[in-house]
């Protein structure tokens, strides 16, 4: 929890141990940050740490530098403090030449062979993206990252546990089901 925050949108610091917020020429201050923060845009309140360029813990604990502010209750005292939003999703580069690369060569390989091909296909619930989507005879599917080379070993792990617990194993007989 944290005492202060930067507004963006007034490019002030925020004190919310002081009654004025810091900031006495700001009327309707506190009406505005308690906003609940579907009412308000998301950016309107930053860590205060993160904005004068220190290291947060907010980064290494999955959470954004984004912040809400909430009661809490301090002692016999109710003060305002501020929270780090969570991550609403993770922020992906922008694919690289090799990557693209890729899945092009694998839509190319796998249409040249007579098979339907999809790229960037989405699952039927939407949240998952599948950079080449294969389907064979019989409309079996098979739906893979088209990753280079010696992905980084976090990347490679958690890729080898999706596939262990997604794919049949050997010997089973196909099933349609996309990825």
């Amino acid at each position: 929890m944290a005492n202060g925050v930067y507004h963006t949108g007034c490019d002030i610091e925020i004190n919310l141990t002081r009654e004025d917020l810091g900031n006495p020429d700001y009327d309707g201050l506190l009406e505005e940050i308690i906003r609940p923060v579907g009412e308000r845009p998301r950016h309107l309140l930053q860590c205060l740490k993160y904005r004068r360029g220190g290291q947060c813990q907010c980064a290494r604990d999955g959470k954004t530098p984004w912040m809400f502010i909430r009661r809490q209750r301090r002692d016999d005292t109710v003060v305002w403090v501020a929270a780090h939003l969570p991550l609403t999703h993770a922020d992906t580069p922008e694919e690289s030449d090799k990557h693209k690369a890729m899945k092009e060569r694998i839509a190319r390989t796998a249409s040249r062979h007579g098979l339907d091909v999809q790229t960037e296909a989405r699952s039927d619930d939407g949240r998952v993206i599948t950079d080449v989507l294969v389907t064979g005879a019989g409309g079996v599917s098979d739906g893979r990252p088209s990753t280079p080379p010696s992905p980084p070993a976090p990347y490679a792990v958690a890729l080898n546990e999706h596939a262990s617990a997604t794919l049949p194993p050997c010997g089973s007989p196909p099933t349609s089901r996309r990825t």
